[in-house]
Order: C-alpha cells, then structure tokens, then sequence
C-alpha cells in the first residue's frame, strides 16, 4: 500500500512540476494610460506566461528554489517506491510540502505585485499586472494531494502488508 501511495504522489508531483513550464499559469496584462476620466487605465496587452517569466517581473531566485525541490521531491518518492532506506526516504517527504509552501509564496509574491511604466502617481504611463491562471489551480491542487500524501507516508498511515 505504500508503495502505491508514493507511486501516485510521485505521478501527482511529477506532473505539479511540469506544469510549471505551462504558459497558463500567470496571465500577465499591461494596463496603459487612456483619457478617461472614470477609468484613467485600460487594457492594452494580455498574455499567459509560464511560472518563470514574464516582462514585468521575472520569476526569480524562489521559482527555481521551488522547482529545485519538487524535483527533489520526485526523487524521494520514486527511492520510496523502490524501497530505498535512506535518511533521504525519511526525511526528504516533507519536500513537498515544502515545494507546496515555496509555491503559495511565489504566486502571491508575483501576484501582489506590480511594475510600473514611467514613473509612479501621476507621471505613470502604464502598469504591468499579473493574475493567476487556469492551470494554476490544477497544479495547486496536485500539489496539494503530494504533500497530503507525503505527510501520511511520513506517518507511516500505510502499511505494506495487503489489509482485508
């Protein structure tokens, strides 16, 4: 039972990570100047970009620091499923939730932020905004079920031996 269990939570990891090179998880929009009073701003330019990019903000330092380890985390679970003893067995399934944090603060990070175009107040021409996306949520929710997964193995809630 528990090798199945790290067998799904890889698959769910696994596909959490790549995910992550998708263009749909952030949907960047750049909001320009117009000369309506009531609105001062409209959009001028909308795309989806993957969870490293983007012109206004790039994904930075903790992007790839939560890459890194759910990649890391990958590995974990497949040395479980092989029945691998290691202090990296033992100790490494917290790095999906690790991974699960790491990604919660770097959606918020990008998302509560915003880089502006020539100067601020009064002087700013435009503004670039970034809003989450479909897939973000799909990859959140996989996530989700690894490190859900990762603590019960962690607690050892599965036995090997086939219950009845």
């Amino acid at each position: 039972m528990k090798k199945k269990i790290s067998l799904i939570a890889l698959i769910f990891q696994a596909v959490a990570a790549v995910s992550l090179f998708l263009p749909w998880i952030f949907s960047e929009e750049y909001w320009a100047r117009g000369n309506d009073v009531l609105s001062p701003y409209r959009l001028q330019n909308a795309y989806s970009i993957n969870f490293f990019g983007g012109t206004a903000t790039s994904g930075g330092i903790l992007s790839y620091l939560t890459l890194i380890i759910m990649i890391l985390s990958v590995v974990v679970f497949a040395l479980i499923c092989s029945n691998t003893i290691s202090p990296l067995t033992k100790y490494g399934v917290f790095t999906s939730v690790i991974a699960l944090v790491l990604f919660a603060i770097v959606t918020f990070i990008r998302c509560a932020t915003r880089k502006t175009v020539g100067g601020t107040g009064l002087d700013m021409v435009g503004f670039w905004n970034i809003k989450i996306g479909w897939l973000f949520y799909i990859s959140f929710a996989l996530q989700i079920v690894a490190a859900v997964l990762a603590v019960l193995l962690a607690l050892n809630k599965f036995s090997d031996a086939r219950s009845n």
